[in-house]
């Protein structure tokens, strides 16, 4: 062998080893569908090249054998307690539910009598693993890198921290878990989304709403009461005393078995990772295979169906009426083989039958995944409905407990499967007609194998999504950027059910006097005046992009995007509406070849002028409040411009036909103007993409069915942090009520002046509602934590170049001034704000005094300044200031000899600091600024100063070498900036991966929130609060007059009885 070869080979090698980690997975032996979860997600991992340890504590001596994996060779067991073993033994609960599930209620009630001993077998097991001193010990001389535990018992946290593991991943094997949403601050949204017990679907009515909310509250006691029973339990020997919801808090990720593209649609934080399908093989992957056996059994006969009721719900304990009921509708079928999973070895049961077989076990996917395969029935187990949905097989369900209500109705809502209740399966005609309707409708076929392509097609694969996180986590741990300041609120102040009450309190007090005014006024005037009474595709596909000339900001994010797309093969064709005079040149792109501008409206030009609105936006900019409420006087204007603008677009017929001829494949557009959505359909566009250019829209929130979460989640023109008062929170929800009634006014106008000419009916609600996702110009690991639905998608970042990406290049001018001094600082107020309009009391004291003042202090300093004003001659007495109309700003960010940014902080300068690692001094003016400065100082990198204070030039001064000196701004930025770039999935390809999906699939309707259907009052449950209360107040009400008459009674017989003595 060369010397090159065996270099190459110790250096690949020594590669492995350097990114390879240390895992420990915490795997209880209590359920196969746990078991095989959490060795699934091991499996990943070790196929990676990561080393991987399981400890599994025996919780049920049935289970002891569950390791869930093939592939993990490091298997530690620890035996279970003996107390938890007897207490098992004595009340026999597994046997009683394997015998007793087929006739139980399906819901969780059933689990009531069991709380209390399961608690405390949780209590004495967890005890007695740390009780393992010789285990522990050695699994702490590991080192281990990363720990993986389920939430179902809350033992792993603790131990793991307690072996001195510092990254945990959270991995729950069911769809979630409503004691962890609650302890990471995510609504429950109980209103429309079903419990993982409950037997509702979304669309529920009050009392259905009512179940659900103490379905999932029950289920929150469940396992509230188990979690104290163990971490009591353990006190002698974990020395922290952190809650359960600081052990949850503090994992890295929440790994659930769930798929957003299955289940129903609901907000989720940004640490809630969806990975249902991880742990299905399907053909496509090539890891299907069928023995011999099973293979010879399929080809009997054309149609084949596969029975099973999963690994707790035993077919030979069924009742004798359900058996018979099932033979009956097999001996019917003779032209139908049943494979029946019948866990009685040697059963005789169906050997009169030739079109039955019998068997304990069976390749289950494997079947699933064969195309002979005709038909599943099943009990709707989330493993099995999670591998017929992958497969594509249309279902008979049947469930039997807990989750699998749910479940079924999960299937169901796709179209290809058929639910029936257990409590039928006596009766063989029902069984036999479920049967026949799914195998004889081929709808049922059609929609399971759309699914089964949606879940194949879907942007990112759940393994990838695994083993990108736990990379990603254990590179950067826990980050607290990801955490929602709403995990601290209590239920009152969360969903503003204080600041509803206090609302109502004073409309009451208000009614109440002028209720009382207005009958003094009557009684007085009655007796005067009144009488008593009073009164298909190929892999190019062509896109639309609707970009108005309205900013650069605007003109730049969908220009992007555009750049994406082009990149990717794909044409895009962009329509330019000028809605500005001022920017009637903005593009946004140099990639797109294919422009097509509509000019200004004339009565919009017209209006523009004699308002002045930009000159004296630019003007004020530097004094006025920079809250929204400085854009209601322009409101009415700009909603006729919008107006104007959009009955012009839709005038110009020989362009609009010439493209609707283009039959464009995906149309992208931006919900500051609802003109495109209308267009769009005018022009035959099938299906839209929404994509806005700040960090979201209260109004797409609001109509998507998005909490508003205006209790810990600053409002888009909000300078508030997640942390709030009662005052700031009713603030900050005007603040988001506000731009909502700004949107609307717009909308309503444009909608009206295109009557004419449009003659579609849709309301811009229905127009937003059927867009096939949302994408916003926020990134989850940047902003604050919020929930989320389905059809959001965070792009936020997509349009910086970073030296990694090697397109940032400067010119010699730019290089040469950044060699002169070691520390150099860039000084812009973005494109919107310019200096040269700063007020001349600014100008005098801050400019030519302040400003230079703290440039002539700072020599060694180069300081780089965009001012506006051509030839400009402010600073020619200072050599170390470098005055330009305009610079590379994302380039010289980028390079490494820039120290710091002094900036306002609009949002697309926001963003690329924090990708460039640049430590910043935000300066707000207005809008989103003061927003955006407050979400970068979280992250430790920028100092937030007040525009009030621009006159103040030692405060200037200080904050700028506070920066310099301080080199804790710089590791935090440049943190914030290798958390960006490592982020699990670029930005740029998100983009890429969902107008994919988008033209591919459209608009799915099961991305729908049903959220977006309730008013306010059911959307938060303020419906059921108020009938709470009024039952409590009819309570309290009824026991106080019994007290009365009880007190009433002994006083009035004990004055009989001293009357009569």
């Amino acid at each position: 062998m060369k010397p090159t070869t065996i270099s190459s080979l110790i250096f690949l090698f020594l590669l492995e080893a350097v990114t390879s980690y240390k895992v420990l997975v915490f795997n209880p032996a209590f359920g196969a569908s746990h078991s095989n979860f959490l060795g699934k997600i091991s499996d990943i991992l070790i196929d990676a090249g990561h080393e991987v340890t399981m400890l599994i504590p025996i919780s049920m001596e049935s289970k002891k054998d569950l390791i869930g994996s093939k592939k993990v060779k490091k298997v530690i067991r620890i035996d279970q307690e003996p107390r938890s073993r007897k207490m098992q033994e004595e009340a026999k609960t597994e046997d009683m539910i394997k015998k007793q599930i087929w006739k139980l209620d399906a819901d969780i009630t059933i689990f009531v009598s069991m709380i209390k001993n399961f608690s405390l077998a949780s209590g004495y097991q967890c005890e007695h693993i740390f009780q393992q001193t010789a285990i522990l010990e050695e699994l702490k001389n590991e080192h281990f890198d990363l720990g993986i535990t389920e939430s179902l018992f809350i033992c792993g946290f603790p131990l793991l921290d307690h072996i001195g593991v510092k990254t945990v991943i959270n991995a729950d094997s069911v769809l979630y878990l409503d004691v962890v949403k609650y302890a990471l601050g995510e609504p429950a949204s109980t209103s429309f989304y079903p419990g993982v017990f409950s037997r509702n679907i979304d669309k529920m009515s009050f009392s259905e709403r009512t179940r659900n909310l103490f379905g999932m509250a029950f289920s929150w006691y469940f396992s509230w009461t188990r979690f104290q029973g163990e971490l009591e339990a353990i006190k002698p020997y974990y020395k922290k005393s952190l809650t359960w919801e600081e052990h949850i808090n503090g994992a890295a990720f929440y790994l659930i078995n769930s798929n957003r593209y299955l289940d129903y649609a609901s907000p989720t934080l940004p640490k809630t990772v969806f990975i249902g399908g991880m742990q299905v093989n399907t053909k496509k992957n090539g890891k299907v295979q069928l023995d011999r056996e099973w293979d010879d059994l399929l080809n009997i006969r054309k149609q084949n169906v596969l029975v099973s009721f999963g690994s707790n719900a035993f077919s030979c304990n069924m009742p004798d009426e359900f058996k018979k009921s099932f033979l009956e509708v097999f001996a019917s079928m003779p032209d139908v083989t049943f494979i029946w999973k019948y866990e009685e070895e040697n059963a005789t049961l169906a050997d009169h039958l030739p079109n039955v077989k019998l068997t304990t076990w069976m390749p289950q996917n494997d079947l699933l995944a064969d195309d002979r395969l005709t038909l599943f029935v099943t009990h709707g187990g989330l493993g099995s409905s999670i591998e017929l949905a992958y497969q594509g097989k249309p279902a008979v369900v049947i469930p039997l407990m807990a989750d699998q209500p749910r479940n079924a109705h999960m299937l169901t809502r796709h179209g290809g499967a058929f639910q029936l209740d257990k409590s039928q399966l006596d009766k063989p005609e029902v069984i036999r007609n479920a049967i026949q309707t799914v195998m004889n409708d081929d709808n049922y076929k059609r929609n399971s194998e759309k699914l089964a392509e949606i879940l194949s097609s879907q942007p990112y694969q759940p393994k990838d999504v695994v083993l990108k996180h736990c990379d990603f986590a254990v590179k950067f741990g826990d980050l607290k950027t990801l955490n929602s300041e709403g995990r601290n609120l209590n239920v009152f102040q969360y969903y503003s059910i204080d600041i509803a009450v206090a609302a109502i309190s004073l409309i009451l007090t208000v009614l109440v006097v002028i209720v009382l005014v207005f009958s003094c006024i009557f009684r007085k005037c009655s007796r005067s005046f009144f009488n008593g009474k009073i009164f298909d595709l190929s892999s190019a596909y062509k896109v639309l992009v609707f970009n108005p000339a309205f900013g650069a900001s605007h003109s730049n994010f969908l220009g992007k995007i555009s750049d994406i797309l082009i990149n990717a093969g794909h044409e895009v064709t962009m329509l330019i509406p000028i809605s500005m005079q001022s920017k009637k040149h903005l593009v946004g792109s140099k990639k797109v070849k294919k422009i097509i501008r509509i000019d200004q409206d004339p009565r919009s030009v017209e209006l523009y002028k004699e308002s002045g609105a930009e000159d004296v936006l630019r003007n004020k900019i530097w004094k006025i409040d920079s809250d929204m409420m400085v854009f209601f006087q322009m409101a009415s204007n700009f909603s006729k411009n919008c107006g104007y603008q959009s009955s012009d677009v839709f005038q110009q017929t020989e362009i609009l036909e010439k493209l609707k001829n283009e039959k464009f494949d995906l149309g992208i557009t931006e919900s500051l103007f609802i003109c495109g959505y209308p267009l769009f359909d005018h022009l035959g566009i099938k299906t839209v993409i929404n994509a806005d250019s700040v960090l979201f829209m209260d109004i797409v929130k609001n109509i998507l069915g998005e909490p508003a979460s205006s209790t810990f989640y600053p409002a888009l023109i909000s300078p508030m942090t997640d942390k709030m008062s009662l005052m700031e929170r009713i603030k900050n929800m005007i603040q988001m009520l506000v731009p909502m009634y700004f949107s609307k006014m717009r909308f309503d106008e444009e909608l009206k002046m295109i009557k004419p000419y449009y003659n579609g009916t849709n309301t811009w609600r229905e127009h937003l509602e059927g867009v096939a996702f949302n994408m916003v110009n926020s990134n989850r690991y940047l902003d604050y934590a919020s929930p989320t639905l389905p059809k959001t998608v965070f792009i936020g970042g997509m349009q910086v170049n970073t030296k990694k990406n090697g397109k940032v290049q400067l010119d010699k001018e730019w290089d040469n001034l950044l060699n002169i001094r070691k520390q150099n600082v860039l000084v812009s107020f973005g494109s919107n704000a310019f200096s040269c309009d700063m007020p001349d009391e600014f100008k005098k004291s801050f400019l030519e005094a302040a400003l230079t003042d703290w440039f002539a202090s700072m020599p060694d300093v180069t300081f780089i300044w965009k001012y506006e004003e051509e030839n400009a001659t402010l600073a020619d007495h200072l050599p170390n200031v470098k005055l330009t109309t305009w610079m590379p700003q994302n380039d010289l960010l980028a390079d490494d000899r820039l120290t710091l940014f002094v900036t306002h902080g609009g949002l697309g300068s926001s963003i690329e600091l924090a990708y460039q690692g640049k430590p910043a001094v935000v300066i707000p003016l207005m809008a989103d600024q003061p927003r955006n400065a407050h979400m970068l100082t979280r992250h430790g990198g920028a100092v937030q100063l007040d525009k009030n204070n621009l006159a103040n030039s030692d405060l200037i001064r200080n904050a700028i070498k506070l920066i310099l000196e301080n080199t804790s701004y710089k590791k935090n930025s440049e943190k914030l900036a290798k958390i960006l770039e490592e982020q699990p999935y670029s930005p740029a390809e998100v983009v890429l991966k969902h107008c994919d999906f988008a033209v591919k699939f459209g608009a799915l309707e099961t991305l729908q929130s049903e959220g977006r259907n309730l008013n306010l009052l059911q959307f938060y449950s303020y419906d059921i609060f108020v009938v709470f209360c009024l039952c409590l107040v009819f309570v309290l009400t009824f026991m106080i007059l019994i007290v009365k008459s009880t007190v009433k009674f002994c006083r009035k017989s004990g004055n009989i009885k001293l009357k009569n003595e």
